[in-house]
C-alpha cells in the first residue's frame, strides 16, 4: 500500500475519468495530500503525487 495506515475514511475523492480509462483519487493522511490515477483495466498506478497540507 502506498499510504500505510490510511483507511477508507482518509479518501477524499475517488472518481472515474471523463474517458473512463483511469480512476482519479485523493487521500489526506497525517498532513499530506496524495493525488493518484489508477489504470481501470489493470489496476496499476499511472500517476502519483504527494504534497504537504498547508497550515493556516
Amino acid at each position: 500500500m502506498k499510504v500505510p495506515g490510511a483507511t477508507l475514511a482518509n479518501v477524499l475523492e475517488f472518481n472515474d475519468s471523463n474517458d473512463g480509462d483511469f480512476y482519479k483519487g485523493q487521500i489526506s493522511y497525517r498532513g499530506v495530500a496524495y493525488n493518484f490515477e489508477i489504470n481501470v483495466y489493470n489496476g496499476k498506478i499511472i500517476n502519483w503525487s504527494e504534497e504537504k497540507n498547508k497550515q493556516n
